[in-house]
């Protein structure tokens, strides 16, 4: 909801979302958050001028060891027309 509102913010929210992979949670946990990171995205990527930076995010999760990230990321690329 922040980032529609703020759209400013999205450039800063999706660094903070890409830089999971710097938190203390143990990888199974990591991949599991980058899901929702992913689910998270979906909310403000259209119109939002950082859309390139999220496609980099999600689209290496497409090989994701969690099925549900992969899942995520899979349907992400999909409803944009760059199936994975």
């Amino acid at each position: 909801r922040i980032a529609r509102a703020h759209p400013g913010l999205q450039a800063r929210i999706v660094r903070r979302l890409a830089g999971l992979e710097k938190t203390h949670f143990d990888a199974g946990r990591r991949e599991l958050l980058k899901g929702y990171a992913v689910a998270a995205m979906e909310e403000f990527f259209d119109g939002s001028p950082v859309q390139k930076a999220m496609l980099a995010f999600v689209q290496p999760l497409t090989g994701s060891r969690n099925a549900k990230t992969r899942k995520a990321a899979k349907e992400f690329l999909r409803r944009r027309g760059l199936d994975a």
